[in-house]
């Protein structure tokens, strides 16, 4: 089944304590960076109440805490790692204030001893705690006002540079965040009286430095996020997404959202704004959650809770890459806030990301109504057919498919490869139809080139489909293989499914095509993928399928896949001992050798083995290394016991003041009389009246002799 993307398994972490209604939103709880989407814990700080850690698995629940006074607001958390602290310790950084005193509070936790607080006080409120490094003992606050400090937490919570703004002494900063890009970056926005500016500031261990200034002219936004290399600006009012380019600052593009959010709202603290993925982002507005992908302008996912409730994005883990099945599922940790009954839960939403191609955001525009979204792709339903396709192409495409007919009913190659790529390579068709009827004036273009989304002409998926009719419908790529083509079109995210089904042993005899569609054509079986893993001699081509399957596909499915592949296949045709050699030789590929390999170390689960045979073969293997065990274990213990035993006449004979004649008569007195004993001791049977026969000394290896006499 194929995984969506969707925002779904909400549970409650904890319920969170009644605040004051003069601030609301996630303003009262700051949230810790959370390093990765395994991450088992959430660090928290709530205003008023307490700083503390919250476990989530098995069930979630306050491991530490620390209490705060009623009066005390939190700005900001973090927990730094400290090279000199032991395993079950944690650095708390936390921005405090309380009435018009603000401070950087350093709790330092430790399972052992009673943690220690150390505080520094600080001219405004510490909005951010970021270490530079890890293990670096060296951090960076962010100040209310602008100001960027450099502290080492080493010993004490020492500044060793400052930084002040250099736009006006009436700054308020309304967003920051830090970019761990060499040296590190921290992105900031600040509100200068009625106008925005956007900074850079460069950070290393001994100094902070403006690297960009610039301002935001006639932009009315107070929501910011950063993703993938851009600055994203919401305004409310507009309902508009905004896109800046770092560090030039130059505007991108802008998002409408009018047609997903019925009604809007200037209410800052209904809005929030966080960045889960590459072009993927997650809005929260009131009741409902969005998952956006800003790429190709869709709305993946949504989810809504009851009306009175309103739900604020605290922090998720570092983006996931989200390209590939196993790197899509992510987290994020919100506020819910129920104004029927003044109470607020801290909430776990799991979200699934998507892998960010086209295919995630097909039929789900931003600019079309709910009423209009498609509920499937087109091309993937089996009643598709591209030669009965009868909607009707544009006069562009039409003219180019009729050209690409010919070329392949007369077999010319030349003449196929001269309009299919450069055309989808959007060269204009003029140009092309110009050039190919002067074929003396043009250049044949003799590279190889893969689908680029930014730049290569947008089509229909039913022209791909057609193409691909025409190419893979009687499929003889001795008479006729427009290689440069194919190439192509086994980069391209269209690619229809129905043609991926055998492919690769189709290809299998032209070794560029064969490689390029193991590691870019899309749809491709996971049972094809293992298949190929038998009969595939090239080392580089077995990595490229071990990529390929660790990358796309589940242990569990590549199990049962190689499973069905075991039992209808003969010995000949797929060996699993053979591939799992090759894994072993290249030393490469162990996350499919897991899927080969269960839990008890056995080449595939009894469970899979539907086969006599199959079960046969794995007790034999188990028997004989039982029997094994069972050999080695005899004669450990028996030279144990009698080292034990020759240890304790020595210390004896000592305490006695005598000495040891080092000579076979003790140890083998000591080994006649460990046999009895022994034959009691190893009852592997099960049964007490039938003990293993342990061998007798005469067999015992010369070495052994040599070890119990040193």
């Amino acid at each position: 089944m194929v995984a969506e993307t969707k925002i779904s398994d909400p549970y409650t972490i904890s319920y969170l304590p009644r605040l004051g209604v003069e601030v609301e939103g996630g303003q009262n709880y700051k949230v810790a960076n959370i390093e990765s989407k395994d991450n088992n814990f959430i660090d928290i700080a709530i205003s008023g109440s307490f700083v503390g850690t919250y476990i989530l698995k098995p069930t979630p629940k306050l491991i530490w805490s620390h209490g705060l006074s009623p009066s005390t607001k939190v700005n900001s958390i973090n927990v730094v790692q400290n090279q000199d602290i032991s395993e079950g310790s944690k650095n708390y950084l936390v921005g405090l204030s309380e009435k018009k005193k603000h401070s950087l509070s350093l709790f330092k936790y430790q399972e052992s001893t009673n943690e220690q607080m150390l505080e520094v006080a600080t001219d405004d409120a510490v909005v951010e705690i970021e270490e530079l490094y890890r293990n670096s003992n060296i951090v960076f606050g962010l100040e209310q006002s602008g100001k960027v400090v450099l502290y080492d937490i080493s010993v004490n919570i020492t500044p060793i540079a400052t930084l002040k703004p250099t736009i006006g002494s009436e700054v308020r900063v309304v967003f920051h965040k830090f970019i761990p890009d060499g040296k590190g970056f921290l992105l900031i926005v600040e509100r200068v009286n009625q106008s925005l500016s956007v900074r850079l500031v460069g950070l290393d261990t001994t100094s902070a430095f403006n690297a960009s200034t610039h301002q935001l002219d006639g932009l009315n936004a107070e929501i910011f996020e950063y993703n993938d290399g851009n600055l994203l600006a919401l305004d409310a009012k507009s309902k508009e997404l905004s896109f800046f380019s770092l560090p030039e600052l130059q505007k991108v593009k802008t998002i409408s959202l009018s047609n997903v959010l019925e009604s809007a709202s200037s209410d800052n603290l209904l809005w929030s704004l966080k960045s889960v993925a590459p072009n993927r982002v997650l809005l929260s507005f009131k009741n409902d959650i969005y998952l956006l992908d800003t790429k190709y302008q869709s709305l993946l996912a949504t989810f809504s809770t009851t009306s009175h409730k309103s739900i604020t994005l605290l922090n998720s883990p570092s983006q996931v890459s989200g390209d590939t099945p196993t790197t899509r599922e992510t987290f994020v940790v919100a506020a819910v806030k129920n104004s029927k009954e003044n109470l607020s839960k801290l909430k776990h939403y799991t979200v699934d990301v998507g892998t960010g191609k086209l295919s995630d955001s097909v039929g789900k525009s931003l600019n079309s109504k709910p009423s209009e979204l498609f509920t499937a792709i087109p091309f993937l339903s089996p009643s598709f057919n591209p030669s009965n396709e009868t909607r009707v192409l544009n006069a562009e495409l039409k003219k180019v498919y009729e050209h690409l007919v010919t070329a392949s009913a007369s077999k010319d190659v030349k003449a196929w490869e001269k309009i299919c790529v450069p055309f989808l390579r959007n060269t204009p068709l003029d140009k092309i139809l110009k050039g190919k009827a002067n074929t003396k004036s043009i250049k044949t273009d003799n590279e190889f080139h893969v689908h680029e989304p930014k730049t290569d002409r947008v089509v229909d998926y039913t022209f791909i489909g057609l193409i691909c009719s025409l190419i893979f419908d009687d499929l003889d790529l001795d008479a006729f293989n427009p290689e440069r083509s194919l190439t192509y079109l086994l980069t391209h995210p269209l690619f229809p499914k129905e043609f991926t089904e055998g492919l690769l042993e189709k290809l299998k005899p032209h070794p560029r095509l064969f490689r390029q569609a193991i590691v870019t054509c899309p749809n491709i079986a996971c049972i094809d993928l293992i298949y190929q893993l038998h009969g595939v001699e090239n080392d580089e081509i077995v990595k490229d399928l071990l990529v390929r399957l660790s990358d796309e596909f589940k242990s569990e499915t590549i199990t049962q896949e190689t499973a069905k592949l075991a039992n209808t296949k003969n010995k000949d045709e797929f060996d699993l001992n053979i591939v799992i050699s090759k894994i072993m030789r290249l030393n490469f590929g162990y996350e499919v050798l897991n899927a080969f390999v269960d839990s008890n170390g056995l080449a595939l689960s009894l469970n899979l083995s539907s086969t006599e045979s199959n079960l046969s073969k794995l007790i034999d293997q188990v028997n004989g290394r039982i029997e094994t065990l069972i050999e080695n274990s005899e004669i450990l213990t028996l030279v144990n016991q009698s080292l034990i035993h020759y240890s304790k006449i020595k210390q004896s004979k000592k305490e006695m003041n005598g000495s040891i004649v080092e000579s076979n008569g003790p140890v083998s007195v000591v080994i006649d009389e460990s046999r009895s004993k022994i034959d009691n001791m190893l009852d592997i049977s099960g049964k007490s009246t039938k003990a293993i026969k342990v061998a007798s000394p005469s067999f015992i290896p010369s070495y052994q002799y040599e070890q119990l006499k040193l």
